[in-house]
């Protein structure tokens, strides 16, 4: 479990937080901005599990070059049918956790027992602290992505659905207001859930006045409301 965990969190590493807006619209612009961002998911996912060595660094460096296989191919598919971008995103996810789970099955999934690095930090041997990380830029960062997606298909139509993103200004909002949430329910700190709740209800106003109808508004709302839960929840669960 251990392996797989530093696999997955290389990749969400990667494929959110890294994957900045710049590195994103270089990305969808041509090929070497493909090859950028699976640089950076490998070169993180690398990072976390040399300690298992040369195997299984080689086969993050095969996944890597699938990850940009993948990558260019749903882009391609999405400039052919961008009606289907959302789609397209949670099929990319699918593939992308599923060669990781392919890769660590394949190498028998590795015990650290078995590593002859022994010099790295407690926490890095921790499964309790990869999970916990691992859901909070669940919470987080995909969250950004799910509201986004899952609430536009519930309330906006097709055409439209493509093109509204949420600013840079709601993005951060909401992966503060996740965040606060998840932490609130993971750690039994009201404060810290309520706050985070507060924070979503208080900016209401300003975001049905920028462009969000109350319909799209409470079904994002309550999408990551209900995701930051289910991570506070399972963050509770690990620890």
């Amino acid at each position: 479990m251990h392996f797989f965990l530093c696999l997955f969190l290389g990749h969400l590493l990667g494929d959110f937080p890294l994957q900045t807006d710049a590195v994103y619209r270089l990305k969808t612009a041509n090929g070497r901005g493909v090859f950028l961002h699976a640089g950076i998911v490998t070169a993180v996912t690398l990072a976390l599990v040399f300690p298992y060595g040369f195997k299984a660094a080689l086969g993050v460096l095969t996944v890597g070059v699938l990850h940009g296989a993948v990558d260019a191919l749903k882009l391609s598919w999405q400039r052919a049918e961008p009606r289907h971008a959302h789609a397209l995103f949670w099929l990319d996810q699918t593939v992308h956790v599923g060669l990781l789970l392919l890769l660590a099955a394949v190498l028998g999934f590795p015990r650290p027992e078995t590593c002859q690095v022994k010099w790295l930090p407690a926490w890095y041997w921790e499964p309790a602290v990869l999970g916990t990380a691992a859901a909070f830029l669940i919470a987080a960062f995909f969250g950004a992505i799910w509201v986004q997606t899952a609430a536009a298909a519930c309330c906006l139509p097709g055409d439209r659905q493509r093109e509204v993103w949420l600013t840079q200004e709601e993005k951060w909002t909401g992966i503060i207001e996740r965040t606060m949430i998840a932490a609130g329910v993971g750690g039994g700190w009201a404060a810290f859930w309520l706050g985070g709740l507060a924070l979503g209800i208080g900016i209401y106003a300003w975001r049905w006045r920028n462009w969000m109808s109350f319909r799209f508004w409470a079904a994002r709302s309550l999408l990551g409301w209900m995701l930051a839960a289910a991570m506070g929840l399972a963050v509770r669960f690990i620890i």
